[in-house]
């Protein structure tokens, strides 16, 4: 149920996500219409100031180049009054063409009526020759005309100046609002790509974990079968082999047979046999989902001396000495003692096996314990274990041939036995060695597990 919510809310986020895209992506194509309209109006606000400006001194020009000639009768000023009466117009129509506000047209239209008035005034003020009249003319007539043309040149400028800047802040502000959707635009993105990429993980996890749990399944089938397959055949197996084993102990009871070679090999082959099935057995019970552990407490002293004699006979014939280090001999736990027994036998068996056999061989056997665990070792003077198998002893089959042996010794199961029977109570199992150094083989139990 939550995960369907999480999903229908993902899925509304990216809808969410994509409409807030798309809005944003056309108001920033928007923004950018309008900015280039602005930047068009404004460029022709420009064109009408600079207009307006020269506009203006052109006719202060002619204004100066009048009264120059009031005063002086000097036909150049006539001349220079006439090329900048060109200029004057050049630069009302520049005005013509860029008009954008309401109000410049009329401006414009006010401004060639007086220019036209103040030419037909001037046709007369150039061609007469009567002092006074002239007079009349300049300071009655185009003196106010001049100055209503720089007035509404003024105004033409104010106009076009405060446009200008209005359209500015316009910019500015459409500019803001263009950032701050370019900066949504990119979260969004990025969060729908954050989503996007998070929905394909999940797809892709899930698909792996149903794999995986397939897998999981289909192994744990097979691990039942083939364990079903040992347990069964192992079993089939016992009843045969008891009586091979009382036939091989009748058989050597008899003094002449003791030396004889095919009944020694015989011997030792049902004694591999019968490690062989045992060890199958063994490994059955402890992966099968119905392994229990029978707890009871269990005196440290009883269980080390129990497995020290069981190699008394082995130890004494192979001249190999198993000594046991000072501990606390009242020290209990919980736990299972047949089961933790075949842990500390398969120990010294394999210290045994893969002891050194031309030096005096000694085997150590030692409790420590600290504040949560009673902590064993099993310890010997062989030639040990190389760092890269001493992890991988552990697991099932792995076996370190001696090399001055053709075969391997063992099944390869006893050490992975004694990791499931370990763990089973609650502890961990693992190697210490140096090459040549011999090797010692550490577990431990909890104190109250």
């Amino acid at each position: 149920m939550k995960t369907k919510i999480n999903n229908n809310f993902i899925f509304v986020l990216s809808i969410f996500l994509i409409i807030l895209i798309f809005n944003n992506l056309i108001s920033i194509f928007n923004f950018k219409k309008i900015d280039n309209s602005v930047n068009e109006l404004i460029e022709a606000n420009y064109n009408s100031i600079v207009s307006a400006k020269a506009l203006t001194e052109s006719i202060e020009r002619q204004d100066s180049y009048q009264l120059s000639y009031l005063f002086t009768k000097d036909k150049k000023y006539l001349n220079l009054f006439n090329s900048n009466k060109e200029l004057f117009f050049i630069y009302l129509s520049s005005a013509k063409n860029n008009i954008t506000e309401i109000d410049e047209e009329k401006i414009i239209s006010n401004l060639e009526n007086l220019y036209t008035e103040y030419l037909e005034n001037n046709n007369l003020f150039f061609e007469t020759n009567n002092e006074d009249f002239v007079k009349n003319i300049y300071f009655n007539k185009n003196l106010v005309i001049f100055e209503k043309l720089k007035t509404e040149a003024k105004t033409l400028f104010e106009l076009n100046q405060n446009a200008m800047l209005q359209r500015k802040n316009h910019i500015l502000a459409l500019s803001k609002k263009a950032n701050n959707a370019t900066i949504i635009l990119s979260l969004s993105i990025i969060f729908l790509i954050v989503i996007l990429k998070d929905i394909y993980i999940k797809k892709n996890l899930a698909v792996k974990e149903q794999v995986h749990k397939e897998n999981i399944k289909r192994l744990e089938e097979i691990n039942k079968i083939k364990s079903d397959f040992i347990s069964t055949v192992s079993h089939e197996f016992k009843t045969p082999l008891t009586s091979m084993g009382i036939s091989i102990d009748l058989l050597l009871k008899n003094k002449e047979n003791i030396n004889n070679p095919l009944i020694s090999i015989i011997n030792e082959d049902f004694i591999r046999l019968k490690t062989l099935i045992n060890d199958l057995l063994d490994i059955s019970k402890v992966e099968s989902k119905n392994f229990i552990l029978e707890k009871r407490k269990i005196s440290i002293s009883q269980l080390i001396n129990v497995a020290v004699n069981n190699f008394s006979t082995i130890s004494k014939n192979e001249n190999i000495t198993i000594q046991v280090g000072n501990f606390n001999t009242n020290s209990l736990f919980y736990g299972d003692f047949s089961k933790l027994l075949i842990v500390i036998n398969n120990l010294i068996s394999n210290a045994i096996k893969y002891g050194v056999t031309d030096t005096a061989r000694i085997i150590f056997i030692d409790i420590k314990e600290n504040n949560d665990n009673f902590i064993f070792s099993v310890k010997d003077n062989g030639k040990g274990i190389p760092i890269i198998f001493q992890e991988k002893i552990f697991e099932k089959f792995i076996q370190i041939k001696n090399e001055t042996e053709d075969n391997f010794k063992g099944t390869g199961l006893g050490l992975t036995i004694c990791k499931k029977i370990i763990q089973a109570h609650g502890g961990n199992i693992w190697v210490e060695s140096l090459p040549n150094k011999g090797c010692t083989f550490f577990f431990n139990i909890p104190k109250f597990y």
